[in-house]
């Protein structure tokens, strides 16, 4: 019995798609911890600049397991922020909303990502230390890219 535990627990952690460090966290996990600024998209295949350069969204992910998504715009009162739980395994973000930060703007509730309880898999991937989130709009394929920013 215990040695086929033991198997079962070793098949599971080779084809587990990450190192596991003593603290829990697997790599991709350690590597996507901080905070990410939306800086642009790729549409149809081309990198293009945000729509509207005044949008300002921001991923924090810490190390235990928490994130925090907060949006603004420049020129406009008021943000929406909320906070969730995530896992990163290098190649889809799983994430479920916590929290809904109750002085957000009035309309933020239209936005899915600020709904309580909402559950999402992205596919989302590391590539020369940007962020790159993937997501199906009607027929596209939308990515934003996101870079690590000091706050």
């Amino acid at each position: 019995m215990r040695s086929k535990l033991i198997k079962v627990l070793i098949s599971n952690l080779i084809a587990f798609s990450g190192f596991v460090y003593a603290d829990g966290l697997m790599s991709a996990e350690r590597d996507i911890v901080g905070v990410w600024r939306f800086d642009r998209i790729i549409l149809d295949g081309e990198e293009r600049p945000p729509f509207n350069p005044d949008l300002i969204i921001e991923f924090n992910f810490r190390e235990d397991g928490s994130d925090t998504l907060l949006w603004y715009r420049n020129n406009e009162k008021g943000f929406c922020e909320r906070d969730g739980r995530y896992a990163f395994d290098g190649e889809f973000l799983r994430d479920k909303v916590t929290w809904v930060n109750p002085q957000n703007r009035f309309d933020c509730s239209r936005d899915p990502d600020m709904q309580l309880g909402r559950e999402t898999s992205t596919p989302t991937v590391l590539k020369n230390g940007e962020l790159y989130m993937t997501f199906q709009v009607d027929d596209q394929s939308l990515t934003y890219i996101w870079t690590r920013t000091l706050r």
